[in-house]
């Protein structure tokens, strides 16, 4: 029975991941002006490289959706989003005067970056390997391990932001919600448990299982009320983010246990 439900969490989790680098891969394709801006003087031809990137997104989405390639998909999901991280880094903060913004931009590429890793640790060197119990225990296991641990770092990123800005998140709240800023300390202490969790392997499947509630009410209580038609494109990609973090919690619950866990040595 428990074979079968972490089986169930897998599953669903590489499916909310392949969906995100989809998603990725359209934002790109249809934005293609406005990201060229992105890219570093020196690789030339900005246009080019929009369209490569967005090529590979588009192709991590159906490798881990059909199962084919995973292991090299996330090999080259993790090159390209490294890429992106040291270039973005060397040309200054892409938010100069808000810092956190500029991390929560960063903290993106950390959670798929994870998800894509602890995937790609999956299955064994064939290009289609499928979901059976068997095949999905990680065959690489410092691969999952750097996916879990950037996880974890997207975590402690999330909870640090929420403490330094506990006024302004708390007015994104719902207005006739009370005890805003008891909330965002409390879900700032939630995401930096969760980090210790899945870095420690403590509590690792009721931390995940309480990540994914959590992250479920803010997505409905926050990201998605009052949906703006103007603001559409936004509130997708805020819901595909936050849908990319389920995915990644997911397949950390399916081979966590309820108390201690050794994520990488749990019996086939």
């Amino acid at each position: 029975m428990k074979k079968d439900a972490d089986r169930v969490y897998y599953v669903i989790g590489k499916f909310l991941i392949a969906i995100a680098f989809i998603y990725k891969a359209i934002e790109y394709f249809t934005s293609i002006p406005s990201l060229d801006g992105d890219v570093p003087s020196y690789f030339k031809a900005p246009t080019f490289w929009v369209i490569l990137l967005g090529i590979v997104w588009a192709a991590a989405g159906i490798s881990f959706l059909l199962n084919i390639a995973r292991r090299l998909t996330s090999i080259i999901v993790a090159i390209c989003i490294i890429v992106i991280l040291i270039t973005s880094t060397s040309r200054g903060f892409e938010h100069a005067h808000d810092l956190s913004l500029t991390l929560l931009k960063f903290n993106d590429w950390f959670c798929l970056m994870g998800g894509a890793l602890m995937l790609g640790s999956y299955g064994t060197e064939k290009y289609y390997s499928p979901d059976t119990y068997q095949e999905i225990f990680p065959q690489k296991p410092s691969m999952f391990t750097i996916g879990r641990i950037l996880i974890g770092i997207f975590f402690i990123i999330a909870g640090t932001l929420h403490f330094l800005n506990v006024q302004g998140d708390a007015s994104n709240l719902l207005t006739n919600l009370p005890g805003a800023k008891f909330w965002v300390i409390f879900t700032g202490s939630c995401w930096i448990a969760a980090a210790f969790a899945f870095w420690f392997n403590l509590l690792a499947k009721l931390a995940a299982l309480g990540v994914i509630i959590l992250v479920l009410t803010i997505t409905f209580m926050i990201n998605l009320h009052g949906f703006d038609a103007a603001n559409a494109w936004m509130d997708i990609t805020k819901l595909v983010g936050n849908l990319a973090l389920i995915g990644a919690t997911l397949v950390l619950a399916s081979r966590g246990h309820w108390w201690f866990s050794n994520f990488e040595k749990i019996e086939r």
